[in-house]
C-alpha cells in the first residue's frame, strides 16, 4: 500500500530517537533551503512550485526536490498563517509523505503538520484527501490553510455532507480536498449506487452509439479517484469509528400505522415479565442477549395469544431487539431523546449524531421503549468498513496523539507503521496520585469537592466524563455546591470547540465528555500556568487506553506547566460491564485507604487491556466479514462460462 516508503522490513517499535536519525538530515536540508526562501516574493513561491512539479513527475524520489517541496510549503505558512513550523512539525511530514502515521503528542501542532506532505504529493501529480473526525474540524482546517495552498498556485476545496453533487464534484476536483473521513466514504458508496444504474456497455455498443452520432453516456462520478490521504485522528478513524460500517441508507422516516408499530410495543411490554438468568442470558462484554427455552416457550405463549400481529421478521428477534434495548442500551448515554426522535451518541466521542440509526429493527426497540413514534426501518443501500474503504487509496497515512496502543493493529490491518515524534519542548505535566473509592456516589462527591478546593485558587479546570449522562450528574452536584462552570455534551460544532478552547481560562471550570472538542487547541491564560496550569481530572477509565490519554493531553502543551488525576470506583461502568467479579474485591481494597491505590490501579489496567483486546477482536471480525461479503458479490456477479460451449482462446 505504502508505495513510496524508505523504511521496509517487519513490523516493530520504533522510538523518536531512531525517527530523528532516520529523517533528522532531511530536515536541516529543508531549513537550510526555507532560509534561501524569505526574500523570494510571493509570485516567485508559486513559479518555483510549478518547475517542482515537472521535476518531481521525472523524479519523485528525489530528495533534493523533496527538500525544496517541504520549505516551500513552511515558508507559505509562515506568511500566510505567521506561524513557523517546528522542526518536529516538518518531521511528521516527512513520516506522513512516506505514507506511515506520524504519532504526535497532543499540543504539537497536527494541522499544520498535514501541509507540506500535502504539497509534496500534490507536485508529485496525485490528488491529496485530507480526512477529518467531523465536519466542524475539515471546515476550520480549510479556512486555515486554503490560502497557503492558493499561495503554491495549488487549488484546494471543501467538501461539505450537506452540498449539492456539483459542489462535491468541484471538491474533488480540486488538488487537496478537506472534509470529515465518513463522507469520503459516504462518496464513494454513492459513486457504486450510480454505477449500478448504469451498468456496463455491452460489446460494441459505444462504437455503434458514436456512428449513430449519439452523445456518450457519463455516470455521473463524485470522487474519480483515490490516490493519498492523510488522515487526522487516524485512531479516531481506523480504530476507534471501525466497528461502525459506512452504511448508505434511503431514509424512511414515515411514522408507522399501529397495525405494525403494534409487535414492537407488544414485545417491550413482554420485555419488562422476563427475568434475567431465567428467561435470556447475556454477555456485556460482547453485547450479546440470548432467549433461554423458559424464554422462548414464554414468547411463544404471548405470540399465541397475539396471532393478528403483523411481523417482518421472526417474533423471537423483536423480543431479543426489546431486551437488548432495556438491558444494554441507556438513554444519556448511547443515546438521547430530542422532541419525538432517537439520536445515537458515539460511545468515544459523546457527540451526538442526528442521521445515524441502529439497524434490524433496534432503532424501533428503542423508540417503543421510550414510548415515542414508531417508524419505518431505514433501508440499507450499499455498506462498506471503514477498513475496506481506505485501503482502496493507492497510500495511506496520517497523524494522531495516540496511536502506539493500536501499533499492532495498523500494521496487520493496513501495513502502516506509527513513528513516534518526539516533543518539541521538554514536558512538564505531573500526574497526581489517583483516589480510589467503593462506590460511585463516594466518588463523585470526591470529585466536587477536589473542584471546589482547586477552583478556590483560580487555576483552571477540565473535568472529563464518559458520558453525557455522567456530565449531567456532575453538573447538577456541582449547582449544587454553587461552582459556576461550562457543560460541553453532545455535536462537535463551532461552539464547542470556542468553549473548551476558553477552559484555561483563570477560574474556569468545564465538565465535558472525554472526547469533546478534539482537536482544539487550549489556550491557558499567562496567570493560570503560575497557578500550576490547567489542571485534568478523569473521573474514570475508559475502554481505551488511546482516549484516557487523549484526555490528559489537554494540559501540559508545548512545555507548559500541567497536571492530572483520576478518580475511579470499584462500580465504575468499565468494572461492571468487563469485570462485575471483581467488583467486591476492589471495593475492599477501596476500603484500606490510599496505600492500596496502586493495585486497585493494577486491577483497573488489566480491565482496560481486556476490553481493548475485545473491542479489536470485534473490529477484525467486522474486516473479516467486509472481505467475506466482497467475496461473495464478486462470486454470485461472475459470469461463469458454459461448459458445454466453451470460448475458444
Amino acid at each position: 500500500m505504502n508505495t513510496n516508503s524508505r523504511l521496509f522490513g517487519q513490523f516493530r517499535r520504533w522510538t523518536p530517537a531512531e525517527v530523528v536519525r532516520a529523517y533528522g538530515p532531511l530536515v536541516r536540508r529543508i531549513r537550510q533551503i526555507e532560509g534561501q526562501l524569505r526574500d523570494v516574493p510571493d509570485r516567485g513561491l508559486a513559479d518555483r512550485a510549478g518547475r517542482l512539479r515537472v521535476g518531481l513527475a521525472a523524479r519523485p524520489s528525489d530528495a533534493e526536490y523533496q527538500s525544496e517541496a517541504f520549505a516551500l510549503a513552511c515558508e507559505a505558512i509562515r506568511r500566510v498563517v505567521g506561524l513557523e513550523p517546528y522542526g518536529v512539525q516538518v518531521l511528521a511530514g516527512l513520516v506522513i509523505a512516506e505514507g506511515h502515521i506520524a504519532e504526535m503528542h497532543t499540543g504539537e501542532g497536527k494541522t499544520l503538520a498535514a501541509v507540506p506532505p500535502a504539497v509534496f504529493r500534490v507536485l508529485c501529480g496525485q490528488k491529496v484527501h485530507v480526512a477529518t473526525a467531523n465536519q466542524y474540524l475539515a471546515d476550520r482546517d480549510f479556512e486555515l490553510l486554503e490560502p497557503v495552498y492558493r499561495l503554491l498556485g495549488i487549488r484546494c476545496g471543501a467538501l461539505h455532507a450537506d452540498a449539492q453533487p456539483a459542489q462535491k464534484r468541484a471538491a474533488y476536483r480540486s488538488e487537496v480536498t478537506y472534509g470529515p473521513g465518513y463522507e469520503f466514504g459516504f462518496d464513494y458508496l454513492r459513486d457504486q449506487l450510480a454505477l449500478l444504474e448504469n451498468p456496463p456497455q455491452r460489446l460494441g455498443q459505444r462504437f455503434r452509439r458514436h456512428l449513430r452520432g449519439r452523445p456518450e453516456v457519463a455516470v455521473p462520478i463524485l470522487q474519480p479517484e483515490r490516490e493519498f490521504a492523510i488522515l487526522d485522528e487516524v485512531d479516531s478513524v481506523l480504530v476507534d469509528d471501525a466497528r461502525t460500517p459506512l452504511i448508505l441508507c434511503g431514509a424512511r422516516d414515515q411514522q408507522m400505522p399501529p397495525e405494525e408499530a403494534a409487535a414492537f410495543l407488544k414485545a417491550d411490554q413482554l420485555a419488562v415479565q422476563l427475568t434475567p438468568g431465567r428467561h435470556f442470558g447475556m454477555d456485556r462484554k460482547k453485547r450479546h442477549i440470548w432467549l433461554t427455552q423458559s424464554g422462548l416457550a414464554k414468547a411463544q405463549t404471548a405470540r399465541n395469544f397475539m396471532p393478528a400481529l403483523r411481523l417482518h421478521r421472526p417474533w423471537q428477534v423483536y423480543l431479543e431487539n426489546a431486551l437488548f434495548a432495556r438491558y444494554f442500551l441507556r438513554r444519556d448515554v448511547h443515546y438521547v431523546v430530542d422532541g419525538e426522535a432517537i439520536q445515537l451518541v458515539e460511545e468515544t466521542t459523546g457527540r451526538i449524531f442526528a442521521d445515524r440509526s441502529w439497524r434490524g429493527g433496534l432503532h424501533q426497540a428503542v423508540q417503543a421503549k421510550e414510548r415515542l413514534p414508531i417508524t419505518y426501518e431505514n433501508q440499507s443501500l450499499a455498506r462498506i468498513s471503514r477498513q475496506r474503504f481506505y485501503q482502496l487509496y493507492q497510500t495511506l497515512s496520517g497523524m494522531t496523539g495516540t496511536a502506539l496502543e493500536a501499533a499492532g493493529e495498523f500494521w496487520q490491518l493496513y501495513r502502516l507503521r506509527v513513528l513516534p515524534i518526539p516533543l518539541n519542548r521538554p514536558s512538564r505535566r505531573r500526574e497526581l496520585p489517583a483516589e480510589c473509592f467503593a462506590e460511585q456516589g463516594a466518588k463523585w462527591q470526591a470529585v466536587v469537592e477536589e473542584i471546589r478546593r482547586v477552583h478556590a485558587t483560580g487555576q483552571p479546570i477540565l473535568v472529563g466524563t464518559r458520558s453525557i449522562r455522567n456530565s449531567e450528574l456532575l453538573s447538577e452536584l456541582l449547582k449544587q455546591a454553587g461552582v459556576p462552570h461550562e457543560v460541553l455534551n453532545g455535536k462537535q460544532d463551532a461552539e464547542e470547540a470556542e468553549l473548551v478552547a476558553r477552559a484555561g481560562q483563570l477560574g474556569a471550570v468545564t465538565v465535558a465528555t472525554d472526547m469533546a472538542g478534539r482537536g482544539t487547541d487550549i489556550k491557558v491564560h499567562p496567570d493560570a500556568l503560575a497557578l500550576g496550569g490547567l489542571y485534568v481530572i478523569a473521573t474514570e477509565r475508559h475502554e481505551s487506553r488511546r482516549v484516557d490519554r487523549q484526555l490528559i493531553g489537554r494540559c501540559a502543551r508545548q512545555g507548559e506547566p500541567g497536571m492530572y488525576r483520576f478518580f475511579l470506583a470499584a462500580d465504575d461502568d468499565l468494572i461492571q460491564t468487563y469485570a462485575p467479579q471483581i467488583v467486591p474485591k476492589l471495593q475492599r481494597v477501596a476500603a484500606a485507604g490510599p496505600s492500596a491505590a496502586t493495585s486497585f490501579q493494577d486491577a483497573v489496567d488489566r480491565v482496560q487491556r481486556r476490553a481493548e483486546k475485545l473491542a479489536r477482536a470485534q473490529r477484525l471480525r467486522l474486516y473479516q466479514f467486509d472481505r467475506w461479503l466482497e467475496g461473495a458479490t464478486e462470486t454470485l456477479t461472475r459470469p461463469t462460462p458454459l461448459k458445454d460451449n466453451p470460448v475458444p482462446f
